[in-house]
């Protein structure tokens, strides 16, 4: 038996229960006022992504507007510019930043080191031998000035193999001569197609409108071509507006870039320096003086960079 004192009431260990309806209340109009609350910033965000996506496709397709073109000589309308991209947040016009000459300290090879570093494999190139106006509707000669523009899968963005103001527009005398090329500034990597993006004007003299003389996108197709064994001389033509314009090009495998200087010791120069290899013979020019005007030597010695790889 225990004593009064020792003994335990059970009732102590519960607590009295009371309803609070006014408690009850306050938090069913707060998860109320919660639900509410997200509701509406979920139809925010949502609104938000449906103005995004509206302006990003406006945007796009502002762009996919301006390049395509209803080209006389084919009785199509056509892309006159590079168009597989998303144009909301790529910038069509944007000059590639990459420069030439970026791994000269990396080895090329196909295998990895024993050290488990990064490897540096080599790819397929093209080297741009020429660019001609093979045929014209208005014959020879043509004040030429525009833009030829180069873009490969490193980055898509513009190369620049032609540039000239009106004012400083090129002379063609015959359907053999070609553009004065100054690019590209960096080796063109044959991974996926090069894109040429060819814009051409006449100058015209006698007070009336500049005509267009070629517009147009053609292309290399790096996917077909990296099945062949040995490099080759191929061309691309573009058939529009008063024109036939043909790109000149030999693809070069398994390739390294290479820069070249060339030192004036003695003298001016004015001409032409040109390059080939010796499995396709086609020059490469390096330097025109009709272009880069005449190579001045001073202190006796005078370097030549060359900008075209």
């Amino acid at each position: 038996n225990l004593r009064l004192e020792e003994a335990v009431d059970e009732s102590g260990f519960l607590e009295p229960f009371f309803y609070d309806e006014a408690e009850v209340v306050a938090e069913a109009a707060a998860a109320a006022e919660r639900r509410q609350r997200e509701a509406e910033e979920k139809a925010a965000e949502h609104a938000r992504k449906v103005d995004e996506f509206r302006r990003r496709k406006a945007a796009h397709q502002a762009v996919i507007d301006r390049i395509s073109e209803y080209d006389p000589k084919t009785g199509e309308v056509c892309y006159t510019r590079f168009f597989n991209r998303d144009f909301s947040e790529f910038d069509i016009d944007e000059e590639s930043p990459l420069a030439p000459m970026r791994y000269t300290h990396i080895t090329p090879s196909k295998y990895t080191n024993s050290l488990g570093r990064q490897v540096y494999d080599v790819s397929d190139s093209v080297n741009i031998l020429s660019v001609k106006i093979v045929s014209s509707d208005l014959g020879f000669p043509l004040k030429v000035y525009g833009t030829v523009i180069a873009r490969d899968y490193l980055d898509f963005k513009c190369v620049y193999l032609f540039r000239r103001r009106r004012e400083d527009y090129q002379l063609i005398n015959s359907e053999d001569q070609s553009l004065i090329l100054t690019g590209p500034t960096r080796g063109l990597v044959l991974l996926d197609r090069i894109y040429f993006e060819v814009d051409l004007k006449i100058k015209d003299d006698q007070g009336k409108k500049d005509q267009e003389l070629s517009k147009g996108l053609c292309v290399i197709d790096g996917v077909l071509m990296g099945g062949e064994e040995h490099g080759h001389v191929g061309c691309e033509d573009l058939d529009s507006r008063l024109s036939t314009v043909e790109v000149k090009f030999a693809v070069v495998k398994l390739s390294v870039q290479a820069a070249l200087e060339i030192k004036i010791l003695k003298g001016d120069f004015y001409g032409e320096i040109t390059a080939c290899t010796s499995s396709i013979q086609d020059r490469l020019v390096l330097h025109d003086s009709k272009a880069g005007g005449v190579i001045y030597t001073t202190n006796k010695r005078s370097n030549e960079n060359f900008s075209k790889y």
